[in-house]
């Protein structure tokens, strides 16, 4: 996704120099980026709904063994509505972990691309985009606690 304004922006540039034959080529380039995000997106979409599951239901066979372990002791050790509550929230919270991280560390990696690309294209405007966003990110912060209460 993080290439796909790089190559209109070649494109743009060669409809500006009337060069027909990289028009074309950054053409082909932009069908292709688009193709391969329509294919990884779903396959990212997929892996993130297996990882998930994958996290979610390994957390309750770990659960389902544990209790069996414990047997005929564990209404003495925990309540009934602990062990309803792992099976219901912190499963839930275990997905969503692996979810965020994934999602996390995508989106690390395009700041990353688009950061390179900004600082190739024009290094004032990559270092005042590198400096200027997380100051930015920093000063918004404050501003959505009201949000998440």
């Amino acid at each position: 996704m993080a290439l796909i304004p790089a190559a209109i922006g070649r494109s743009v540039d060669a409809i500006w120099n009337r060069d027909t034959r990289s028009l074309l080529t950054w053409t082909a380039v932009v069908f292709g980026l688009g193709v391969a995000q329509a294919v990884t997106s779903t396959l990212r979409h997929r892996m993130a709904v297996f990882n998930w599951l994958s996290a979610a239901y390994r957390t309750v066979q770990v659960t389902v063994r544990q209790a069996t372990r414990l047997g005929a002791t564990l209404p003495r050790r925990v309540s009934t509505g602990e062990v309803v509550s792992v099976g219901n929230s912190d499963i839930a919270h275990i997905g969503n972990a692996m979810d965020i991280l994934l999602r996390g560390t995508g989106a690390v990696v395009a700041i990353v691309t688009v950061t390179v690309i900004l600082i190739s294209t024009s290094p004032a405007l990559g270092l005042t985009v590198l400096v200027g966003v997380p100051i930015m990110a920093v000063a918004v912060g404050p501003l959505l606690r009201p949000l998440h209460r």
